[in-house]
Formats: structure tokens, C-alpha cells, sequence
């Protein structure tokens, strides 16, 4: 159960000639580096943001089944989706309110009196909405199941995935104009257009 290597040590030659000569090598020497490279396992990182971002969901991430989420989303094989739904757990939107930005923004979608933060956004039907007729999926409220942490799904993976896509093209936008963009239900379904594409709905 010893780590395979510790930082600053050399890595054995004939470890690095076995993973050379063995098939999927960066399969292998990722399996062997995860632990050294990340020592808190992946759910417990997950709990714990969701935890501090949602904390009146305590209760409720006590009994996600992370096993089988990571199970499920593995399952759905779209490396990208996978990508944005890990950083979405991992509270790591790139919002004014998390990067700290010298102007603090609000909804990007036009929520009155709610701000520019990732807690926000997974309540935001504003967003939501459009995103769920364009892929033509019946909506659903409850936090958990918009995370894809409650019924883990395909469908609700790539469907996140989505909302990640178009509020970041949203961000984007309002930086570039360096002022607060409000973008209403035709611009969200049109960017949820290009963003299922880019996920692979």
C-alpha cells in the first residue's frame, strides 16, 4: 500500500522500462501517480465543496452514492462532459463572486437582486429553462438532480455539461464588454445549441 514513488525521489528505471513496455502506458503511469498527485480522494474533495456551497443541503450530500456517480459518468465516456461536471462539484465556475473580480456582477440572466455565483446559477431557471427545451428534456428544480449527483444519469451528465458550456460563453461575453450583459431566453438557447454540440448530447 506504499506509494509508488514520493516527490523529490527518483523513479525506478525498471518501473518506468515495465510501464514502457505494457500497453495503455499513460493509462498505467496515471494510475500510479493519481495518488500521489491528489491524497484526498476525489467524493470526499466533492462533499466538501458542495458541503460549503450548499450547506442547507447537508443532509441530503450525506447520502450521495458517489461510487456509483463516478460509476455512471464514467460510463458516459465524453471526457469534456466529464470535465465540466467535475469542476461544477468542485465549486470551480469561474464567476466574479469565486474569482474575486474587481466588479462584483449579478444573474448574468437577469435574476433580480442575485449575484453572479455558482450557487446561484444551479437555481437559476433563467438559465435552466431554455437549456431544457432546447434539448427537448422535461425540467427539474431539485438541486441535486441538476448537479447529477441525485439520479445520476447520462442525460442529466451531458445536461450540466451544457449549462457549464453556456454560462461560461456568457461570462465570457460580459468580460469582453467589461460591463454587466444581461442575456435573455433566445441567446441561452442559442448557445445551448453550440454547446451541445461541443459535449456531444
Amino acid at each position: 500500500d506504499s506509494p509508488w514513488y514520493l516527490p523529490g525521489q527518483t523513479i525506478p528505471e525498471g518501473l518506468l522500462r515495465n510501464l514502457r513496455d505494457s500497453p495503455n502506458v499513460q493509462k498505467q503511469i496515471g494510475i500510479k501517480l493519481l495518488p500521489n498527485l491528489h491524497p484526498t480522494p476525489f467524493p470526499k474533495v466533492f462533499k466538501e465543496r458542495l458541503h460549503s456551497m450548499l450547506p442547507e443541503f447537508s443532509q441530503e450530500l450525506q447520502t450521495v452514492n458517489w461510487q456509483r456517480v463516478l460509476h455512471e459518468l464514467a460510463q458516459s465516456k465524453r471526457c469534456f462532459a466529464t470535465m465540466c461536471c467535475i469542476k461544477t462539484w468542485c465549486k470551480a465556475w469561474t464567476t466574479s463572486a469565486r474569482m474575486h473580480d474587481g466588479t462584483q456582477m449579478s444573474c448574468l440572466f437577469g435574476c433580480k437582486d442575485c449575484g453572479d455565483c455558482e450557487e446561484h446559477y444551479l437555481r437559476c431557471d433563467r438559465l435552466w429553462n431554455p437549456i431544457f427545451q432546447t434539448l427537448n428534456i422535461a425540467p427539474y428544480n431539485d438541486v441535486l438532480q441538476r448537479l447529477a449527483v441525485e439520479g445520476p444519469s447520462k442525460k442529466r451528465f451531458l445536461t450540466l455539461a451544457v449549462v457549464f458550456v453556456v454560462y461560461h460563453k456568457h461570462r465570457a461575453q460580459a468580460r469582453q464588454h467589461g460591463a454587466q450583459v444581461i442575456s435573455n431566453a433566445a441567446d441561452v438557447r442559442n448557445s445551448a445549441r453550440a454547446a451541445a454540440s461541443l459535449v456531444q448530447f
